[in-house]
C-alpha cells in the first residue's frame, strides 16, 4: 500500500457516492499499489475533465500524503456544492486528517448531504421531475442542479412553485420549521439556476410566477414577488401598489425592495414612479413591521429621484423615534443638504442612543453636511448643534464647524489644517466602512489661501507638507492592499507610500513604495529639506521615524525604522 491510502480511500468513497461520473475509480485502486508516474497536465476549464484531472494529481501523490490530501480537497471542490450560499468547512491539517477513518474524513471535508456540483448534475441526465418530487431535500436539490440551461423554460412551472414555496405550504406546525429552512434552501438553487439564463426560458418562469401573486397565502405572495425580481422581471404599477398595501408586512416589504433596483433602476427603462407610489412609500415610514420601514429606507435612499424637501419631516419623524432605522434616516437627511437644515437639531440629539461611537462618527458626518450653509439661521442652527453635541461630550475638534471659505471637495467642506503664506492646507474628513466597523479616513490637499479656490488633492494623505525651496509638496499617502483581509478599517490593511507632487498643478512627480517594515505605525508629520525628508511616526509603543533622500528617483535611506523621540516642534 502507498503512504497516502487513508486519502486516496477517502476519493473512492468519493467517487462512488458521485456516481463516478467519469469512470475514474480504477486510477485510485490502481495507485493503492503503487502512484502514478509523474507527467505534466494542464488544469481543464470543464467540471468533468477536472474530476479526471484531479484524480489523476491524485495519484501522482499517492507517496506524498500532504501533496495527496492537497489533491483530495480540490476534487471534492469539483464533485460536490453545498447548498446555494453554504460556506465550505475548515479542513483539519493534514497529520490530523491522517489519523482519521475514510469515512469520517470525508463528511469533515464535505459535510452531508453531499449533492454533485451543478455542472456534474447538468451531465448526468437525470430525470429531473422525479427528483423534484422526491422527499428527501438532497435529491431535490439535485433535481434542481440536474435542470440545463436550454431546458429552463420546459421547467418553468416547476421552478416557480420551487421559488414560491407553494410546496411547503400548509403543513402541520410542527413540521413549518424544517419546511421553511428546505424552502429557502431549494428557492436560492432554483434562483440561482435561472439567474444567468437566456431571456426567452427566464420570462417563462416569470410567467409562471405570476398566479403565485394571488395566493391566499402571504409567504407564497412574498417569495414570488422576490423570485419575479430575481428574475428580473417588473411588477407593474399597478401589482407594486397593491402589494405595497398588503395586509402581510413581508410582502409589502417584497414590494418595496423592488423599487429603483435592477430593470427600476436610473438607467433602466422605468426612471420615475408615480405620484401615487411615492407618497405611498413616505408613508410607509410609519409602519409598523419594522422590516418594512427598513425597505422603505433603503429604497429612497436609492430612489434618488424622491430626494427632496418632502422627505424631511418623515425623515426626522425616524430620527426622533430612534430606532434601528435612525442611522439611514441621518444618512438620507445628510444627503438633503440645505433642504434638511430643520433637521441639524434632531441629528445631533440622536447622539445621546448611538450604541458605538462608529455611529456617533457618522450621525457628525451627516450634521456637518447638514449645516454647510450660509444663511443666518443656519449659522444660529449651527451653534445650537455645537451646544447639543458639547453637552453630549463630543470633544470640541470633532464638532461641526461652520461653512469653510475653502473650495469643496466632492461636496465636503474642507477643515483648514494650516497656511504657508500663499497657501493654505485643508483636510477632507471622511469615513471607510467594513461590516460594522466604521473609521475616519482623511484626504489633504492644497487651497490657495487668499481665493479659497481648491488647487489638489491627494486621496489618503495622510501628513501633507511643503518641500522648501522647491514647489512641491510631500505627502505619504496610504492605499488599501489588496490582502486586504478588514477592508481598509485596520493599519495593517494599509500600504504607503511617499510622494511629491508639483505646485500648483498636482501633478504627481516621484511615488516611493515604503517597505512592510516601516509601516506598523501611523505617520505623524514629515520634517523636509531640500534633498532629504524625515518621516515621524507613531506606534503603540514607541515612536519612530525614517527618511527618504529626494532625488531622481526617491530613496529610502534606512534598512529598519530608528526608534527615538521626535523634537520639540517650536
Amino acid at each position: 500500500m502507498t503512504a497516502a491510502e487513508p486519502i486516496l480511500r477517502v476519493a473512492l468513497l468519493a467517487l462512488d457516492e458521485a456516481g463516478d461520473p467519469t469512470s475514474s475509480r480504477s486510477t485510485i485502486e490502481q495507485a493503492l499499489q503503487a502512484a502514478a508516474p509523474l507527467e505534466r497536465l494542464h488544469r481543464p476549464s470543464s467540471a468533468r475533465r477536472q474530476v479526471t484531472w484531479g484524480v489523476a494529481q491524485l495519484a501522482m501523490a499517492a507517496e506524498q500524503p500532504a501533496r495527496a490530501y492537497s489533491r483530495l480537497r480540490e476534487l471534492l471542490t469539483v464533485l460536490f456544492e453545498p447548498f446555494n450560499g453554504a460556506p465550505r468547512p475548515a479542513a483539519p491539517a493534514p497529520e490530523v486528517a491522517l489519523g482519521m477513518a475514510p469515512a469520517a474524513l470525508l463528511d469533515t471535508l464535505a459535510p452531508p448531504p453531499r449533492v454533485l456540483s451543478r455542472d456534474l448534475a447538468v451531465g448526468q441526465k437525470l430525470d429531473v421531475r422525479a427528483l423534484l418530487a422526491d422527499p428527501a431535500l438532497a435529491r431535490r436539490v439535485l433535481g434542481i442542479r440536474a435542470i440545463p440551461q436550454a431546458s429552463i423554460g420546459s421547467y418553468a412551472s416547476e421552478l416557480a412553485a420551487v421559488i414560491a414555496g407553494s410546496a411547503t405550504r400548509g403543513r402541520d406546525a410542527a413540521a413549518d420549521a424544517i419546511a421553511g429552512v428546505e424552502a429557502d434552501i431549494l428557492r436560492a438553487e432554483a434562483i440561482a439556476v435561472c439567474a444567468h439564463a437566456a431571456d426567452k426560458p427566464r420570462a417563462k418562469v416569470a410567467a409562471a410566477l405570476q398566479p403565485y401573486l394571488r395566493s391566499t397565502d402571504g409567504g407564497v405572495r412574498a417569495s414570488a414577488i422576490d423570485g419575479l425580481h430575481a428574475v428580473r422581471a417588473r411588477l407593474d404599477e399597478a401589482q407594486l401598489l397593491a402589494a405595497m398595501q398588503d395586509p402581510v408586512g413581508a410582502v409589502r416589504a417584497a414590494a418595496i425592495r423592488t423599487i429603483a433596483t435592477g430593470p427600476f433602476a436610473l438607467g433602466h427603462a422605468r426612471r420615475s414612479y408615480p405620484n401615487e407610489i411615492e407618497r405611498l412609500l413616505i408613508a410607509l415610514l410609519e409602519d409598523v413591521d419594522p422590516e418594512v420601514r427598513g425597505a422603505v429606507l433603503g429604497a429612497i435612499t436609492r430612489h434618488s429621484a424622491m430626494h427632496g424637501p418632502a422627505l424631511v419631516e418623515p425623515l426626522r419623524a425616524v430620527v426622533r423615534r430612534g430606532d434601528r432605522e435612525a442611522r439611514t434616516a441621518i444618512y438620507l437627511l445628510g444627503q438633503l443638504g440645505a433642504h434638511a437644515t430643520t433637521a441639524a437639531i434632531d441629528i445631533a440629539r440622536a447622539l445621546a442612543s448611538a450604541t458605538n461611537p462608529h455611529q456617533a462618527g457618522e450621525a457628525l458626518i451627516a450634521g456637518n453636511r447638514v449645516a454647510m450653509i450660509g444663511s443666518v439661521d443656519a449659522r444660529s442652527t449651527l451653534s445650537q448643534i455645537r451646544e447639543v453635541l458639547g453637552m453630549l461630550g463630543v470633544a470640541d475638534d470633532d464638532l461641526p464647524r461652520p461653512p469653510s471659505r475653502l473650495e469643496a471637495y466632492r461636496g465636503i467642506s474642507p477643515r483648514e489644517v494650516e497656511t504657508h503664506g500663499a497657501y493654505a492646507i485643508a483636510s477632507i474628513d471622511e469615513r471607510v466602512e467594513h461590516g460594522a466597523v466604521s473609521v475616519p479616513v482623511k484626504s489633504l490637499g492644497l487651497w490657495d489661501h487668499g481665493t479659497g479656490k481648491r488647487l489638489f488633492v491627494i486621496d489618503r494623505a495622510e501628513v501633507l507638507e511643503l518641500i522648501p525651496g522647491r514647489a512641491e509638496v510631500a505627502v505619504i499617502r496610504t492605499e488599501v492592499r489588496s490582502d486586504a483581509k478588514r477592508g481598509g478599517t485596520a493599519r495593517t490593511d494599509l500600504a504607503w507610500w511617499f510622494e511629491r507632487y508639483a505646485i500648483p498643478t498636482g501633478e504627481r512627480l516621484a511615488s516611493l513604495a515604503i517597505p512592510l517594515a516601516f509601516t506598523f505605525g501611523w505617520p505623524t508629520r514629515l520634517a523636509l529639506a531640500p534633498d532629504l525628508a524625515t518621516v515621524w511616526c507613531a506606534d503603540e509603543n514607541a515612536p519612530y521615524r525614517f527618511h527618504v533622500k529626494l532625488g531622481d528617483p526617491d530613496a529610502l535611506l534606512d534598512a529598519a525604522p530608528n526608534f527615538d523621540r521626535p523634537p520639540r516642534t517650536k
